[in-house]
């Protein structure tokens, strides 16, 4: 995605309602335990390796989606 778009999409709402309900703060905060839990994944494996790879790029996508929304939703400038 382009960095245009994703700034169009901070001025889109859907029906009157932001795009993004939590905070950017709340937002960057969830993403930073996903971030710890890759590093507790990769540091520590506790799972088959199959499936430790798998939860590791799950966390690792929703660190990033979560960076995102916290940067559409961030107050503009």
């Amino acid at each position: 995605m382009e960095l245009k778009t994703l700034l169009e999409l901070r001025e889109i709402s859907f029906m009157n309602k932001p795009l993004v309900t939590e905070t950017a703060d709340m937002l960057c905060y969830k993403a930073e335990k996903d971030i710890m839990t890759v590093d507790a994944l990769y540091t520590k494996p506790k799972y088959p390796e199959d499936q430790m790879y798998d939860i590791i790029c799950f966390h690792a996508t929703q660190a990033v989606e979560k960076f995102l929304k916290s940067f559409i939703n961030s107050p503009k400038k």
